[in-house]
């Protein structure tokens, strides 16, 4: 009989010498007695010999007849056949075992993952001892860690209780730092009544600069009305009129513009404008803060003509009702395409001003201010006014931005506190509540402060 691979996979007859000998092996072979290959996913009454097949036609193996015969309980094939299943067995068992307390271990799954795959770590189901080890030895670094997160005093307390101990306690304290902040700002916003505001407006108090108040009256959270109003209004269509602010239509479209992430546009710039001359009348007539006077938009782009020159002509009778010679501040928007600066030329303390939040340097701005000045005072007053002497400030610690779309609310910002002497006390985290309190100012046509 000619020897056969092993890989060929043919019955069991086919391996050995003859005929002969198939004969004897089949007739020694019997059952176990207490057989551990009826596992759980084999039927009970299926033991090993269900599993072997013997032929009992070495010439055709197609349709050779199928034989059950019992097992010896001294055959190394029923000895070794037993021993793998029992190998699966444990191992089934052990992975059963250890998947219960694979979130018990430090790292969670991929923890046991390293376990189960690690050299010095071996899978031998027989000797689940070294798992043991590894396992206790993981649960014993997950309780020191989680002890000592958690402040618990005790070394052996589960690890799941110090784990979850330990995220309530990290839940308590944030909740608690955040109160103690909302705490601190509601309490600093509720200091200034209006009263204390109109004394700080006057200088009456002794409490310094009032920038925090301003700050605080454009900064305070919306009511219910005011969220209600600007959800309308965002909603509107494009072509409504929404509001009117002094000869400027303010329509849908120029609202959206105070959307978030959008670029402030000329209407809302100088609808803004418009209310901050008004409250500077208002506080020079009561005599409370500097004597300011605003040009709109278009000022400098009229002065300052798209081939870059200068020309005066264009806004010679921008001032005709006004004397400059009253006035302690001339503030103005620049509009430089896509993005928003601030002019003032500061008559009282004598100096050309520019605000820029991205802290540029605006030379060509800085010259037309000193132009422009001396030609408007040479022109409605006949008197040569010497700028020789004024300076020129550029302030680089000032506010900034951090994104491309919130510069047009940083230069109305700056308006609206340097109209007011204030320090520039804002930042980029107010400019989304700026926003919407510029839009309900021009909704209301009333500012907050």
């Amino acid at each position: 009989m000619s020897a056969r691979s092993p890989s060929s996979r043919r019955p069991i007859l086919d391996m050995l010498e003859d005929r002969r000998e198939a004969d004897e092996f089949r007739a020694s072979l019997v059952r176990l007695p207490s057989s551990p290959l009826a596992s759980a996913d084999a039927p009970d009454n299926a033991g090993l010999d269900d599993v072997i097949v013997i032929s009992s036609d070495d010439d055709n193996e197609s349709t050779a007849p199928v034989t059950h015969a019992p097992l010896r309980e001294d055959s190394a094939y029923a000895k070794a056949k037993a021993l793998s299943l029992e190998r699966t067995r444990l191992r089934r068992e052990e992975r059963t075992r250890l998947m219960g307390s694979v979130d018990e271990l430090e790292g969670g799954p991929s923890k046991f993952v390293a376990l189960m795959t690690d050299p010095s770590q071996p899978r031998d189901p027989r000797t689940p001892s070294r798992m043991d080890a590894a396992l206790e030895t993981a649960r014993r670094r997950r309780r020191s860690s989680l002890a000592a997160a958690s402040g618990a005093s005790s070394p052996d307390a589960s690890a799941t209780d110090s784990w979850r101990s330990a995220l309530r306690m990290a839940e308590i304290e944030e909740k608690s730092a955040r109160a103690r902040a909302i705490a601190e700002e509601r309490a600093r916003l509720e200091k200034y009544t209006s009263r204390e505001i109109e004394a700080a407006l006057r200088g009456d108090d002794d409490s310094g600069p009032h920038a925090d108040a301003l700050l605080s009256a454009w900064s305070a959270k919306l009511d219910d009305r005011e969220r209600n109003m600007l959800r309308q209004a965002f909603r509107a269509p494009p072509a409504q009129q929404l509001a009117c602010v002094g000869s400027i239509p303010i329509t849908g479209h120029d609202f959206a513009s105070l959307g978030p992430g959008e670029w402030l546009n000329d209407e809302v710039v100088n609808g803004m404008v418009v209310m901050l001359q008004a409250r500077a009348d208002a506080e020079a007539a009561a005599g409370v803060g500097p004597r300011c006077f605003f040009f709109n938009s278009f000022f400098y782009a009229s002065i300052y003509e798209l081939r870059c020159r200068y020309n005066y002509r264009k806004v010679r009778r921008w001032t005709k009702k006004v004397d400059l010679r009253d006035i302690d501040k001339v503030i103005f928007p620049v509009h430089l395409g896509t993005h928003w600066t601030l002019a003032v030329v500061n008559l009282r303390d004598k100096r050309f001003e520019y605000y820029d939040a991205l802290l540029s340097t605006n030379h060509a701005a800085l010259d037309t201010m000193r132009r422009w000045i001396v030609d408007d005072f040479a022109d409605k007053h006949s008197i040569e006014l010497d700028v020789s002497q004024w300076t020129d400030y550029v302030p680089k610690d000032i506010p900034v931005q951090r994104n491309g779309y919130d510069c047009g609310v940083f230069a109305l910002s700056y308006a609206n506190f340097v109209a007011r002497d204030c320090d520039l006390v804002f930042d980029q985290k107010h400019m989304p509540q700026f926003r919407k309190r510029i839009a309900l100012a021009l909704l209301e046509g009333e500012l907050p402060m």
